[in-house]
Order: C-alpha cells, then structure tokens, then sequence
C-alpha cells in the first residue's frame, strides 16, 4: 500500500470521526435557528451519538464478512446524503432523525483501521495504524473549529452542507482508489453480532475497559456540551468559535486520560496509545471453530 493511500484513508477516517463531533459546536446555532430551547437543541447531538453507538454494533461486523472498498464506499455515500437530509431538515424532528442516521453510517474508521492494517507488512503495520489513528483524532479537533467558523458565518446548516460535500467527494475519491479485497471471513452475520457479547461475557478485562471508556466518553461529552451552553449563554455570549477553540484543550486532556486508562503499563506521555479498532482483522480473537 502505497503512502499516498495511507494519506487518504487517515483523511477518510479523519472525516467520518469529524461527523460525529462537530454537532457539539452548533447546538447553540440550531436553538436559535428552528426557534427551540437549548436542552431541545441538544438532542441533535444525542441522537448522533446513540446512532454511531448503533452503527458501530450492527455495521462495524460486516468488515469481517464484505469486501471492505464497497463497504466503506456505501457508508460513505449513505453518510453524505444523510448530512445533506440533515443541512436540509425544516424542523429539530426531523434534524433529530437525519444525525442518527449520520451517526449510524458514519463508521467507516473502525473498518478501515483493519483492512488497512491488514495489507501492509508486518514491520509497517505500527507505522500505518499511527497515521490512521492521528487523521481521527485531528477529525475530533480539527471539525469543531471548522464548523464553529462556518456555523458562525453560514447558519447552522452551513456546516452539515459542506460536510456532506466533502464526505461525497471522499466517497467518489475511495471508490477510484481503493480495491476490492475478499472478506476475511466467511460466517454468518449473526453469529458475527453475537461474538462481541461472547467476549464481553467472559472476559473480564474487556468488560472493565468498556466501563472505564464509557465513563471517560460520557464526562467529556457533558463538559463539551456544558461549555458551549456556558460560553454562548448570557454571561458570555460568544459565538461557535469560542466554542470550538474550547473543545480543543479538553479534548486534548480525554486523550492523555484514555491513553492511561486504556493500559497503564504502556502509557506513552508523548501521545502513543493502543486503540483497538486498529487491531488487524487476523489478529482479532477468533470466533469458536474457526
């Protein structure tokens, strides 16, 4: 695999995380813009999370069962018209609907961490993975800070516009670029939907890492979404910029604690961490029988 597709799937991944964040930013924006409360508001934000929480059951398994080109290529097509629904929706019911539908379809880095691990040497797989990990990360920070500009200058439906123009135009781009791959495995969908439940049943291990990430995911997300309704509230009153440029320290310190909690004996201060979703497809732990 060559550097230059190494580049444009961290910058895939980068674009599909960045789907999930920038929402925290425009909570404020879309309050203002369809005539709601702010808690109202926030549900946009909820509904994106719970469908990324979705997607990641339903749709991450099937990286072990299709070829992973037309995959991603799908997901990211549904992904960008369902930006495009959301950048059009007339009502918070219906811009509800849509960010779950984006936060279901918007998976593609937990597939693409994999595949990509999987067709490179063994010697370069660290070197692959930490590119990929690093375009997702500067997805989270890199997309409020967008979309707080852009909301700031266009509306709240600016940024979901010009998101969906960008993941259209990534799809078009990995749809010419990347190759179809056999399926790593052949079983049956639910059985491939059950073996994280095995996992979680009997490993212990597994199921106190889950715990501690929720909880880290779960403080971050309510100190990220207080601080927009603080900033943009009465006693501020700044705009999604400020917004934005406040997500990125605290983001910053998530990473440093996720880092640790994830393993403390390999704790790298300079920034390293494991994050499983780059684990390759061969090396994940093996469904009974196979």
């Amino acid at each position: 695999m060559s550097r230059r597709v190494v580049l444009l799937l961290a910058l895939t991944c980068g674009v599909a995380v960045g789907n999930i964040y920038f929402p925290q930013t425009l909570s404020p924006l879309v309050a203002a813009g369809l005539h709601v409360s702010l808690d109202s508001a926030a549900l946009v934000v909820t509904a994106t999370q719970f469908g990324y929480a979705a997607g990641i059951f339903l749709l991450v398994p099937l990286g072990d069962r299709l070829a992973h080109g037309p995959l991603i290529v799908t997901l990211l097509a549904l992904a960008g018209l369902g930006l495009l629904a959301a950048g059009l929706a007339p009502s918070l019911p219906s811009l509800i609907g849509t960010s779950a539908l984006v936060g279901v379809t918007t998976v593609v880095a937990p597939i693409v961490g994999p595949m990509a691990a999987g067709l490179v040497a063994d010697d370069q797989r660290g070197a692959v993975s930490g590119t990929l990990l690093s375009g997702s990360i500067a997805g989270m920070l890199l997309s409020r800070t967008v979309a707080g500009t852009v909301g700031d200058w266009l509306g709240w439906r600016g940024p979901y516009l010009v998101a969906a123009a960008v993941v259209l135009f990534v799809a078009v781009v990995m749809a010419r670029v990347l190759k179809t791959t056999p399926p790593p495995s052949g079983h049956r969908y639910p059985r491939l939907l059950a073996e994280p439940l095995r996992l979680l049943r009997t490993e212990p291990d597994l199921r106190g890492s889950c715990f501690y990430q929720a909880t880290i995911f779960a403080g971050f997300s309510a100190a990220r979404t207080g601080v927009a309704l603080l900033l943009t509230g009465p006693t501020y009153g700044l705009g999604a910029p400020a917004v934005a440029a406040a997500a990125m320290p605290i983001q910053l310190v998530v990473q440093k604690v996720k880092s640790y909690v994830a393993d403390p004996t390999q704790y790298d201060p300079s920034g390293g961490q494991f994050d499983q979703s780059q684990v390759p497809v061969h090396r994940r732990p093996r469904l009974p029988g196979s």
